[in-house]
């Protein structure tokens, strides 16, 4: 759980400084489950001018404010378990410390700095203040140097942070050993039927299952009243759950896939991160039909129907006939004039991709979280580059935009495959090309 913070203070000489106004959002990883916004009485300390003009607050404003000490005990329920995230956490934290133990109150809490974040995960930006951050990744932001507005903000950065985190560290900063004494509803509760990937972890906080599906909770759920031997073993070892919710099937399948191949998790199948299990393969000079782990496979799919229409579309594409079909011995059926080539060896000429994308450049535009929201998957020459989360309609179109804030995907035959097989299917909302 984290808890996204942003304070305004007095200004002053150090020590002396006072908070006076205070946003406090709590985080799930999903939705804000739980908020304090509030401006703090500071009785007569000075509010530096210089504070005054950038912020707008006055004196006045916090006449009939509430002072620190009443808001104390509801900032230790919002923080409680949490980790501290803030644009500059040091300045937040020692601010919060310092208020509290003038109180006579020791808090302390873990934190996440954005601005070290966003080095890290988004490089090569102009600059990391929280402003020159918005506007570079069309993050709205409104009512700039105020509390609520700078910690609305940081919460749609530490978002964006978080989807292109594919180590998933900002995810363990989250995990909480207190956290893990729970029954099997106290896991599943977390969920909603909703379309996304999730992760069970040991009391360590170690992943040790990945799964996705369009309905969640039901799937957990199943999880936990299975009664066969892999069930009860893992039943035994779940301390907590992380889920990722992604609004659409696509996005779900690629990141189990990624999830899968990256962690291992020992719960997992071996080959349980392959969903499509044939694919054309590259053998030398020779196109064949292989199994999905095959060495150097060009396109997997699943079904006959599947592998039909690939092999129509390569047909068609090298000025072949697709329409005599004969049945392969791994009783797929494709096109005759495809298997005159698999047995002659025909070069690959290395076009597969030209042949199965609508477009060289375009943004493959799925459902997002919320209604609000769009999930763009971007294609460039004919490759999965990545995805990201946008709002509006004019960001989607603007292409250096969407290649500034796309989470990467790697260079992978099977998350192409499964980006050709949704296209194929029309299974998205729109297409833009640029």
């Amino acid at each position: 759980m984290f808890c996204i913070v942003d304070l305004e203070t007095t200004g002053g000489r150090f020590e002396e400084e006072s908070v006076m106004e205070i946003a406090l959002f709590k985080f799930d990883g999903q939705n804000v489950v739980d908020q304090l916004i509030s401006l703090v009485n500071v009785e007569d300390k000075p509010i530096q001018p210089y504070v005054q003009k950038l912020t707008g607050i006055t004196p006045k404003m916090l006449i009939r404010a509430p002072k620190f000490y009443q808001l104390a005990k509801r900032i230790i329920e919002i923080t409680k378990d949490c980790v501290l995230v803030a644009h500059n956490a040091d300045f937040d934290y020692r601010m919060l410390q310092m208020e509290f133990g003038r109180l006579g109150y020791d808090f302390n809490m873990p934190t996440v700095d954005t601005i070290d974040w966003a080095k890290k995960l988004i490089p090569d930006q102009p600059a990391y203040g929280l402003e020159k951050l918005c506007k570079s990744l069309g993050i709205t932001h409104t009512h700039k140097h105020r509390a609520e507005g700078d910690t609305r903000a940081t919460l749609e950065l530490f978002k964006i942070l978080l989807e292109k985190d594919v180590s998933k560290d900002l995810m363990r900063y989250g995990f909480h050993e207190e956290e893990n004494k729970h029954t099997f509803s106290y896991i599943t509760e977390k969920a909603k039927n909703v379309v996304g990937v999730y992760y069970l972890l040991n009391k360590k906080g170690k992943v040790i299952y990945i799964g996705r599906s369009n309905f969640l909770k039901n799937r957990l759920n199943r999880h936990f009243i299975a009664n066969s031997e892999k069930a009860n073993a893992m039943q035994d070892e779940v301390a907590d759950i992380k889920i990722e919710e992604t609004g659409n099937e696509l996005l779900s399948r690629i990141k189990e896939y990624i999830e899968i191949k990256k962690l291992r998790p020992h719960f997992n199948s071996r080959n349980q991160a392959y969903y499509l299990p044939l694919a054309y393969v590259k053998q030398k000079k020779k196109i064949a039909i292989g199994k999905a782990g095959a060495p150097n496979p060009i396109v997997f799919f699943e079904s006959k129907n599947d592998a039909r229409t690939i092999a129509a579309q390569w047909c068609i594409g090298n000025g072949l006939n697709p329409d005599l079909e004969f049945e392969h011995p791994e009783n797929v059926y494709v096109g005759k004039e495809v298997e005159r080539l698999l047995n002659t060896g025909v070069e690959y000429s290395g076009d597969w991709n030209e042949l199965l994308m609508p477009e060289p450049t375009f943004a493959l535009i799925l459902d997002g979280r919320h209604p609000q929201e769009k999930c763009v998957v971007y294609i460039e020459k004919q490759t999965v580059k990545g995805y990201a989360y946008m709002e509006l309609n004019t960001q989607i179109r603007n292409k250096s935009l969407v290649k500034k804030l796309i989470s990467p995907f790697p260079k992978d035959p099977y998350i192409f495959s499964l980006t050709v097989k949704f296209i194929q299917e029309k299974k998205f909302t729109d297409i833009v090309t640029f």
